[in-house]
């Protein structure tokens, strides 16, 4: 039995007792009032529906008491209990609670309920959520699911680019994964797993980078073919990066840099 956080131990002694009562998956009144007597939020929602504590809820009053309260009110998910509600409604309340906050995925959702629908909406809100996901619902999810879900989070926070393991794609989704976060912050070549890159594929990515940031030059790997050609635009992009160009390329890359320049940057 899932615990009701707050409940004091009368009310918790009564729920055992009536354990046995409600396993036509109904939520007795009792456990709505109670939730509704320690969160005025949840109170707001019942009493909009006129329930009287005479009333015998049904299975589809309760499940819409309680989607209303997720919609207003997204953390009181927390509060209701998931095994009086079918599977399917209850990922449609977890569903709600996290297009509402970002925050309610890791506090409040359960680990069996980390659908890919859930999974996506949780990133879209927040990209950290990526990393709440729970490691059994990723291993079921298919290999364009994934990919959506780190292009999503790597749109947000490129440098979470970091937890995109090469192994999980093909070299096309993996290259347009970290195409996606060195676009947008070029820094984030660090996290490239160049180690298993086709040549041409990783001259993409550290092209796209340097422009993006001159300073991610110094991740670009020096034995890749015309490396004087990523030096020049990293160069291009910021001066700065004339610290990371090798002794041979420098010279002729600080020729356009008056003496000032040169002496603040090397």
């Amino acid at each position: 039995m899932k615990e009701l956080t707050g409940v004091n131990e009368q009310i918790q002694r009564d729920y055992v007792e009536h354990e046995a009562q409600i396993n036509d998956k109904r939520l007795t009144i009792d456990i709505l009032l109670d939730i509704s007597q320690r969160e005025k939020e949840f109170a707001q929602v019942f009493e909009s529906f006129k329930i009287s504590p005479e009333a015998k809820l049904s299975y589809d009053e309760c499940k819409r008491i309680c989607l209303e309260a997720v919609k207003r009110h997204p953390f009181l998910l927390g509060d209701i209990p998931e095994e009086k509600l079918d599977d399917n409604d209850y990922a449609e309340l977890c569903l709600e609670a996290v297009k509402k906050s970002s925050h309610v995925f890791m506090r409040c959702v359960p680990k069996k309920y980390h659908s890919y629908d859930v999974c996506l909406m949780a990133v879209k809100s927040d990209a950290d959520n990526l990393s709440n996901i729970a490691y059994r619902a990723m291993r079921h999810f298919d290999r364009a699911q994934l990919k959506s879900l780190y292009i999503e989070a790597v749109r947000q926070k490129p440098m979470m680019l970091d937890l995109v393991k090469y192994p999980n794609f093909d070299d096309d989704d993996y290259i347009e994964i970290c195409l996606e976060a060195v676009q947008r912050d070029g820094m984030a070549l660090r996290h490239v797993d160049s180690d298993n890159l086709a040549v041409d594929n990783y001259n993409k990515v550290c092209l796209q980078a340097v422009r993006q940031d001159g300073m991610a030059l110094q991740y670009v790997s020096e034995l890749i073919d015309d490396y004087k050609v990523f030096c020049l635009e990293a160069v291009s992009e910021d001066k700065r990066a004339l610290r990371f160009v090798p002794e041979a390329y420098k010279k002729s890359l600080a020729d356009g840099l008056s003496m000032s320049e040169q002496k603040s940057i090397l």
